[in-house]
């Protein structure tokens, strides 16, 4: 890149910032920190310039106050700073001796060309190896010299960057970013399981919904109690209104502030970021349904806002030699997310922002000026801040920012928008009366299809591959009761199966339900439980239901009881629980 002249009018679109580059390479990987010893980089007072300074090599000077041992040579071995889109403006320098000072020293670098103050940046390398860069302003640029305040003496590089090309360069990413949303589904969000979902559904309980889809849901029974999981598939986040519901699982909370959760997150209202899933708690009278809603409110639109601006800072810093790794805003996935998330948190955390995020509707200039100021920034990208805050406060940002983020709302209009309907079922009471001619659900007498009965009797394939005759048995006890609690009554019926060719004969209860549609369905096949051993099978004398307990009275065989006649009575009490019958003794 060739520097080019500043002129008025491109100062009065940027902010002049001294940046002073501080790359301090630091084994065993990139760890980036500020020099904590002494008096911290950049913290010269501001009359540095007019000190005097004597020349120790290289094109570097040093106060009068520092050390009289301390040189500086030029150095080609050690590696040179990797921001990409930058210039030397003298060679790397190493400043000698190596190490801490006693108190804060200024160094002078003498520059090899006449550039805009603003547009100066200097690298220090702390350890000579290749890893561990650190950003610290400058204390003046002057004089075709850049000067600074440091404890500690090292590699040191200055280098040209011009941030009026970098405003525009963010400005163009953040176009990039808004050209590329859709609000559609993100495609790494994924769906979410509920166990026991056949067991809810027997309980009565259906979901629905309708709206534009900015959730995966699903219906399930958890701990014996319904629950329904909700998560976020969109790019941004939403806000899910659940009065009603019990939250039993709140979300994974990438952006943790404790005031987001107590104010925003409650028994009524849950904040839900991309990908994240919360669960929710419903129980429900028999006929009766709740909703939950979703919106893209002002706190979610101030949240999509950081994340967006973020997600374009993390793209200028990759592009600098900042960052690794460029991310779509458009295709998100999880770990870019994760990171996103980690630096709004961070910004979060600035007083003045979370101010500007509580809002009731969404200012983007006060979001800018708040969650983007050279404070925000530094809390968040540390030593990278530095470069940031140069071009998040400059005129075309702004205005992009202000401008584009109106359109979002346009762009988002309605596909925030999802009703989820989680209902009760009243129930089906079962019509028929007489059987003899029903068509029972298949299952019965281990049956494969329906059996269809013609005067009470009926032949059907089974899972063995043969055939069972399958009988009403009218004289056998039956039953008119609501056993499952759903508010219409059920019927129970005695049936006896025998194989086909043979005499082997047993009997069950078939427990049936009401269609809506005027047909059958079971509910559970009920077998004696209390068999003697070696005997014949157990017939049913009696069926009664109170309390919730449905109560068997078995007949069974004692060892010298003929096949005609068993003698032995027994009782087996069955519950209707999660959805189906269990023997509670």
């Amino acid at each position: 890149m060739t520097p080019s002249g500043s002129t008025a009018s491109r100062r009065r679109n940027r902010t002049v910032l001294i940046t002073v580059l501080v790359v301090a390479l630091v084994a065993g990987g990139a760890v980036v920190r500020w020099f904590s010893s002494g008096t911290p980089l950049g913290s010269a007072p501001s009359d540095v310039a007019s000190g005097t300074f004597r020349d120790i090599g290289s094109g570097v000077g040093v106060s009068d106050d520092a050390p009289e041992a301390l040189k500086a040579v030029f150095d080609e071995t050690v590696v040179k700073p990797p921001f990409t889109e930058t210039q030397p403006l003298s060679g790397v320098v190493h400043v000698t001796p190596d190490g801490d000072l006693a108190r804060p020293a200024t160094l002078r670098f003498a520059l090899n060309r006449q550039v805009d103050s603003a547009d100066v940046v200097v690298a220090v390398n702390r350890t000579g190896k290749a890893d561990g860069w650190e950003l610290v302003a400058p204390t003046k640029v002057e004089g075709g010299f850049a000067y600074v305040s440091t404890n500690h003496l090292s590699w040191w590089s200055p280098l040209f960057r011009s941030f009026g090309d970098l405003a525009d360069a963010v400005v163009a990413e953040l176009k990039k970013n808004f050209d590329g949303l859709t609000g559609e589904a993100l495609a790494e969000a994924e769906k979410p399981k509920c166990a026991g979902e056949n067991e809810v559904r027997g309980q009565g309980y259906s979901i629905t919904s309708k709206g534009s889809d900015p959730l995966y849901w699903c219906l399930g029974l958890e701990a014996g109690k319904p629950i329904a999981r909700v998560v976020d598939k969109r790019r941004y986040p939403v806000m899910v209104n659940h009065n009603g519901f019990a939250v039993t699982e709140k979300p994974k909370g990438r952006i943790s502030l404790l005031w987001l959760a107590q104010q925003y997150s409650n028994d009524r209202r849950t904040v839900l970021l991309p990908f994240d899933q919360a669960a929710l708690g419903v129980q429900l009278e028999k006929g009766r349904s709740l909703n939950l809603t979703t919106e893209f409110d002002g706190l979610a639109e101030s949240l999509y806002q950081i994340e967006f601006g973020v997600t374009t800072l993390v793209n200028i810093l990759t592009r600098y030699g900042a960052e690794s790794g460029a991310i779509s805003n458009a295709a998100i996935k999880v770990k870019e997310y994760d990171k996103i998330a980690e630096y709004t948190g961070k910004i979060l955390q600035v007083s003045g922002c979370t101010d500007a995020v509580k809002q009731d509707s969404s200012d983007s200039g006060a979001i800018i000026a708040a969650c983007f100021s050279p404070d925000a920034l530094g809390t968040a990208f540390g030593w990278r801040g530095v470069i940031l805050a140069a071009v998040m406060v400059a005129g075309p940002v702004v205005n992009f920012f202000r401008g584009q983020f109106e359109s979002l709302r346009d762009l988002l209009q309605g596909r925030d928008k999802e009703t989820v309907t989680v209902s009760r079922g009243a129930g089906t009471a079962v019509a028929q009366k007489d059987f003899t001619n029903a068509t029972l659900p298949a299952g019965v007498c281990d049956s494969v299809a329906p059996v269809v009965l013609r005067a009470g009797t009926a032949t059907v394939p089974t899972k063995d591959a043969g055939s069972w005759i399958v009988e009403l048995l009218p004289q056998a006890p039956s039953l008119r009761a609501d056993v499952d609690g759903d508010g219409a009554e059920n019927a129970l019926i005695t049936v006896g199966c025998t194989p086909e060719g043979g005499n082997a004969s047993y009997a069950e209860v078939v427990v049936l339900a009401g269609t809506g549609t005027g047909g059958l369905r079971s509910l559970g096949i009920l077998l004696p439980q209390k068999a003697q051993p070696q005997t014949y099978a157990p017939a049913v004398d009696k069926l009664s239901y109170a309390g919730g307990q449905l109560t068997m009275t078995e007949l069974t065989y004692a060892p010298t009881d003929p096949h005609c006649c068993p003698t032995v009575r027994a009782t087996t009490v069955w519950s209707w629980r999660g959805g189906k019958f269990v023997v509670v003794r």
